[in-house]
């Protein structure tokens, strides 16, 4: 029979936490800028060409920033799968019992991890490109344009 890692109720409850705490903050930040709309269109109005760089530069960074952040996660994740030879890998708490992979499935297991975190670093940076092309195809006519 292999072996079986219990759930950690530590680990559980940090979770929650972050879920709810990162709703809490959605809506948080949905009522806020509904609320700074009117000052955020002014602002803009009065420089639109480095202002609209600006915000373009934030929507890319928070846009891109966790998909990059996640990539690594899950590549640094892969790498400790493979060095162990056993996922989860020493020391990672996890949310429910889960069985331990050990052994050539285990590598299969760290390498799919990898992947998935370079297919994620790779769509970050292709994002983070769009959204610059875009500000340079339509920076100008956003510029021009009253907001």
């Amino acid at each position: 029979m292999s072996e079986i890692q219990p759930a950690d109720p530590r680990a559980r409850r940090t979770a929650l936490v972050v879920l709810g705490a990162s709703l809490v903050a959605g809506l948080l930040l949905i009522a806020l800028a509904d609320r700074l709309r009117p000052w955020l269109e002014e602002w803009v109005r009065r420089d639109p060409a480095p202002r609209v760089r600006t915000l373009f530069s934030l929507m890319t960074v928070l846009t891109c920033g966790p998909v990059l952040g996640l990539g690594a996660y899950l590549w640094r994740l892969g790498q400790r799968t493979i060095r162990s030879g056993r996922y989860p890998p020493p020391g990672l708490r996890v949310v429910r019992d889960t069985p331990v992979i050990v052994g050539g499935e285990a590598g299969s297991v760290g390498r799919l991890l990898r992947a998935l975190g370079v297919a994620l670093a790779v769509t970050a940076v292709l994002l983070g490109v769009l959204l610059w092309w875009l500000l340079f195809v339509l920076g100008p006519r956003l510029a021009q344009r009253q907001v």
